[in-house]
């Protein structure tokens, strides 16, 4: 059973779905953001960028995250030095695209340096995404979809009480605290408050700080 619920994604028909792009190619890159905004409303892009690196300064720095970040498969290597964007966009609650200009469709593993484990993310041929913003928003609606986790998305909204840390979160956030200050707050990293709040949100069934807060409240449990 899977859920049309994904982070506060929605997958219904009309769903507006955030993108980022990170592609090498100047000319590619420029194809990409110019049918995003040319051809599709249902496609919001946050930001496109050339390298590995600056779409992790991206997801550090920017809110929202992307639903989807699509990023060309030439960017990974034999060494995995991909697979750190891999894990801070899944953590943050994006799902990850690679562009393969192979044609070939489908999913590939993706290792992480940091603990030698795996993953997989999708593989989506480039000029099936250059065909125009229809084709791309269709594609990233079926990719955003095919992420979400069955277990935990057939999992009613509150069958799972937060955490301590994800409520406290949603408690710094109702005083009005920057995602930046709750993170000094609890000694973490920025991209773990995002984690514990996303988490969050996922219980409470939805999809922003503003939307948790008053459903915590009405609960009496703030």
């Amino acid at each position: 059973m899977r859920s049309h619920h994904r982070e506060g994604l929605s997958l219904e028909s009309s769903a507006v779905l955030s993108l980022g792009i990170v592609d090498y190619d100047p000319l590619a890159l420029y194809a990409l953001r110019d049918l995003v905004l040319r051809s599709s409303e249902r496609i919001r892009l946050l930001w496109s960028v050339r390298s590995r690196r600056a779409a992790l300064r991206r997801l550090a720095a920017v809110e929202p995250v992307p639903d989807v970040i699509l990023i060309d498969s030439e960017l990974s290597d034999d060494s995995g030095r991909e697979a750190p964007l891999t894990r801070e966009a899944s953590q943050a609650g994006a799902a990850v695209v690679a562009m393969s200009a192979s044609g070939v469709e489908g999913e590939e593993a993706v290792r992480s340096d940091a603990d030698g484990s795996h993953g997989s993310r999708a593989v989506v041929p480039k000029e099936t995404l250059l065909l125009g913003g229809g084709t791309i928003w269709r594609v990233l609606r079926r990719v955003a979809a095919s992420e979400i986790d069955d277990d935990e998305a057939a999992v009613p909204p509150m069958a799972r009480p937060l955490s301590d840390k994800e409520r406290y979160v949603i408690e710094l956030y109702a005083l009005g605290l920057t995602t930046q200050s709750v993170a000094h707050r609890i000694s973490v990293a920025e991209s773990t408050v995002k984690t514990y709040a996303r988490r969050a949100y996922k219980k409470l069934g939805v999809g922003s700080r503003a939307e948790a807060v008053a459903v915590l409240a009405r609960q009496s449990a703030l």
